[in-house]
């Protein structure tokens, strides 16, 4: 379908679709945070302070494979997730607007 014949919202949503895929990165999965005890004597988590590290959680085949994110990486990891999240759903809206012109192309027949 030609851009003109699109509302201006759906223009928009493409267009930041676009926009996402093809300049921003992206990155499937959820952030979680871990807390665990190291083991070592004297350290801190021996008294309840225990280690935080942050994981990427992505499912695969099945399974969830966990990949650690340096906390350096943090808020890079955070954006990511995030613009994969909204790309996910501009594309779920984008695909709702073509199955209604489906329908109602069907019920004009």
């Amino acid at each position: 379908m030609h851009r003109s014949k699109m509302s201006p919202e759906e223009r928009g949503d493409r267009s930041r679709l676009a926009q996402l895929v093809h300049v921003k990165s992206l990155l499937r999965g959820s952030l979680t945070y871990r807390r665990r005890g190291c083991g070592k004597k004297g350290c801190r988590c021996q008294n309840g302070k225990l280690h935080e590290s942050l994981y990427l959680t992505i499912p695969r085949k099945g399974k969830t494979v966990q990949l650690y994110v340096p906390f350096a990486w943090e808020g890079t990891a955070q954006e990511w997730v995030g613009n994969y999240k909204l790309a996910r759903k501009l594309l779920e809206k984008i695909a709702e607007v073509s199955s209604r012109r489906l329908k109602e192309r069907k019920e004009n027949s």
